[in-house]
């Protein structure tokens, strides 16, 4: 099935030998799909059929209440919802419908009442389990923009294998070593891009209270997401929403104002920043333009290494002839913030692998690459890395 995101059309998939039973008892199928206009009795093999459903309205508001759907509906019943239904194999059976998460919840629910079974990606049955492929079908299920699953899609289709398996090959001639551990090392460096390609980069963005960290996430996300006041400490606890940046998926967290606090709350929060500022991809570091640099955003700037510095409220001041070195930007105003997310896309996006790279994308894998090159780099043995490779190419890296 498709990732359970809202989207314009999903795909819900049955398997087993009662699949198509289910379906037909299910949806209604108009009668001119039938032979000579009769009532469909199977659904045929590579067929694509028309169906509709429909679903009473209690039920479909108390689903759309659980998926946070904006929609409500009074009416007794609802319009029939159009699907698309075909059967690529005698065991499984592909319903697509409209992509909002209460519709889908909804037939997910009905299927179940007909006796389907709901399982997780994990557990769905595949006939690529225990492969390279079953792990890029997995990480497909999670990726929210069309480059990341353009990327995962190049694994499944063997960008990574055919990799492995080149590499695996040179290791047969020791004379390779040199090229094999280029190779390794590039693929390790794909890695660290790859594992973030499920679930996104954390974009945190740290400073003293009332420096305009909220208003800036509201900027970047389009929308008044977050609460702004000019009271300090509004901020109590971290929040975390997700955006899209250069086509790469983002989680961009707010946290406390960093700043002495006597409310145990507030400590407690400012506690979780510093700590989210340690996991951080990259750390936004927000200074307000009307008061300057801070002992604070010192501290944070020693804390992180890969991080940006960016002078809020820059709309405020007379920025001619100002030698500060950072970003200017303006949730509000003139710079907007333009500038900030051309900073934010170079500094972590500006190597991304193309869809014609092998690219590495679960932790297991990176690992296993990481020891093969160790065992290349110190120890120079080729046979140990040939037996990881092996490895790899047979079996899944959870």
């Amino acid at each position: 099935m498709t990732p359970k995101v809202a989207s314009g059309i999903a795909t819900i998939a049955l398997k087993g030998p009662e699949s198509s039973a289910i379906v037909l008892s299910a949806l209604q199928f108009p009668a001119f799909h039938g032979r000579n206009g009769t009532k469909v009795e199977n659904l045929v093999i590579g067929r694509i059929y028309y169906a509709t459903w429909a679903l009473s309205v209690p039920e479909f508001n108390r689903l759309a209440t659980v998926t946070e759907d904006s929609q409500d509906l009074t009416s007794e019943r609802l319009g029939k919802e159009q699907l698309v239904v075909c059967r690529p194999d005698s065991e499984t059976v592909e319903v697509h419908c409209h992509g909002g998460k209460a519709i889908c919840e909804a037939l997910l629910a009905c299927f179940e009442r007909n006796g389907a079974s709901i399982v997780s990606q994990v557990d769905w049955p595949d006939e690529t389990q225990g492969t390279i492929e079953a792990a890029a079908v997995r990480a497909l299920q999670s990726a929210s923009t069309d480059q990341a699953a353009a990327l995962l899609l190049a694994q499944l289709n063997g960008n990574l294998r055919r990799e492995l398996q080149q590499v695996f090959e040179l290791c047969a001639d020791p004379s390779n070593s040199k090229i094999i551990e280029c190779r390794l090392a590039k693929l390790c460096d794909h890695a660290v891009f790859g594992l973030k390609l499920a679930d996104g980069w954390r974009i945190v963005l740290a400073g003293p209270p009332n420096s305009g960290k909220s208003s800036l996430i509201n900027a970047l996300l389009g929308q008044q997401k977050l609460i702004v006041h000019p009271q300090a400490g509004t901020t109590r606890d971290w929040t975390e929403s997700h955006a899209v940046i250069s086509g790469w998926p983002v989680r961009l967290t707010d946290t406390a104002g960093l700043r002495e606090s006597s409310d145990a709350i507030e400590a407690e929060g400012i506690a979780k920043a510093k700590h989210l500022v340690e996991q951080s991809d990259l750390l936004l570091i927000i200074v307000d333009s009307l008061i300057g640099w801070q002992h604070e955003h010192q501290q944070l700037a020693d804390s992180q290494s890969n991080h940006l510095v960016v002078w809020n409220k820059s709309d405020l001041i007379e920025q001619n002839g100002n030698d500060q070195r950072g970003i200017f930007a303006s949730a509000i105003g003139i710079p907007g913030i333009e500038g900030l997310l051309d900073a934010i896309s170079e500094a972590m996006f500006s190597n991304a692998p193309t869809p014609n790279d092998p690219v590495p994308f679960t932790s297991r894998q990176s690992a296993r690459l990481r020891e093969a090159l160790e065992a290349l780099k110190q120890d120079a043995d080729l046979e140990a890395a040939r037996a990881i490779l092996a490895q790899m190419l047979e079996e899944e890296q959870e």
